[in-house]
């Protein structure tokens, strides 16, 4: 009995290892420590993919990070998915994760003010939402044809990503609805999974009758 005991206490044993194994295996998108020349491999496959993806896609101004600021070593044919993807994305509101949105409330007395609010857009990258909130500081001032505050300029605007690196380059607005609503598109680079991109982003800001921006 103790023989048989000991033969299914082995079996058992071999059963565990070969699921750890099975598990660990499974896990294809966990990179083992790479050595320099496969590094440089890897590094040399995904110049020709960022090559091949802009070709295919005639609006797409991908660029690959430097060899010494790659922060994750993707297999190329995972990166190749990770590119196209990026090629095409679009900022959108509804991504789980955004960052709620922070109004200002209106001026105590009726004239001309600044009042400043931060609304966000994102989109999902292989399950990660990645986000983009913008901050603007704006002019208001009262109407009196339309008894309200209405947006008068812009002073400043900001902007940054919670995933990656987001540069700022540039920002321009569009009124709507008799000053109502500013239409502020915010341009800049992203730096994220070692792509840069450019994107416009454009989000909507409305100025309240009492001059708050939300």
């Amino acid at each position: 009995m103790k023989k048989v005991g000991k033969i299914v206490a082995s079996l058992f044993a071999a059963v565990m290892v070969f699921g750890i194994f099975q598990l660990s295996a499974s896990a294809s998108d966990i990179q083992v420590d790479l050595t320099q020349q496969q590094k440089e491999e890897y590094y040399k496959q995904y110049a020709e993919i960022i090559t091949e993806v802009n070709s295919e896609q005639s609006e797409a101004d991908l660029e690959l990070v430097p060899f010494d600021k790659v922060t994750d070593w993707f297999k190329p044919d995972e990166f190749r998915e990770i590119a196209k993807e990026r090629a095409t994305l679009q900022f959108v509101y509804d991504v789980k994760g955004l960052e709620a949105t922070k109004p200002t409330k209106g001026l105590s007395a009726l004239g001309a003010g600044t009042a400043s609010a931060t609304k966000s857009k994102g989109f999902n990258a292989r399950g990660t939402s990645v986000t983009l909130s913008v901050t603007g500081i704006f002019y208001t001032e009262y109407y009196d044809l339309y008894k309200r505050q209405l947006f008068s300029g812009i002073k400043s605007v900001s902007s940054r990503s919670n995933k990656g690196s987001w540069s700022q380059s540039g920002w321009e607005y569009t009124s709507m609805d008799m000053g109502t609503t500013y239409s502020l598109t915010t341009s800049g680079r992203l730096e994220y999974n070692n792509i840069t991109s450019s994107h416009h982003v454009a989000i909507e800001f409305y100025c309240t009758a009492t001059g708050g921006v939300e």
